[in-house]
């Protein structure tokens, strides 16, 4: 059974500007996969795959050094995000129930998270890519023989960081 665990993050002054840095990156990212993926199917009625856009990444990280310090694994995390939104808006779109909820794109206020898999936890801290360590309010223990596969970084509208 999969199950999530949330805890309050608790970055210092840097490592918050870091974070919030992080998630403009991904959204400049986010916007422009989805400008790329919307102008392909205007033009040329060809569908661009995840799998196309992280191939990209890799040219994209190559040339602009601001997204080549970043980790790709956060970077794919926009990129999955998008493809997630996409896979769901053709699936109500086959099934026809209700509006399909075509992906749109995304204001500094409306990408509040990251993600990145296989974190590295330590007890109340966790390692995040680029960051190093960030501490964590580890107010419970997970249960014994859990793995965590995938972390997620979240800014609530209240200012707060949960990881």
């Amino acid at each position: 059974m999969l199950r999530t665990y949330n805890y309050p993050l608790r970055p210092n002054k840097k490592q918050e500007k870091e974070i919030l840095h992080l998630l403009q990156l991904c959204r400049h990212l986010y916007n422009g996969a989805l400008e790329e993926r919307r102008s392909a199917y205007k033009k040329l009625g060809k569908a661009i795959t995840k799998y196309d856009q992280h191939k990209e990444l890799t040219e994209v990280r190559a040339q602009d050094p601001e997204y080549g310090s970043v980790s790709v694994a956060i970077l794919r995390s926009a990129l999955d995000r998008l493809d997630k939104s996409y896979r769901a808006a053709f699936r109500r779109c086959k099934s026809k129930s209700g509006k399909p909820g075509f992906p749109r794109f995304r204001g500094r206020n409306r990408y509040r998270s990251f993600g990145f898999p296989t974190p590295t936890l330590n007890s109340g801290k966790v390692r995040v890519p680029n960051l190093g360590w960030v501490r964590f309010h580890e107010y419970r223990q997970l249960p014994e023989g859990a793995e965590v596969r995938y972390c997620n970084i979240i800014r609530r509208p209240t200012g707060k960081w949960i990881l």
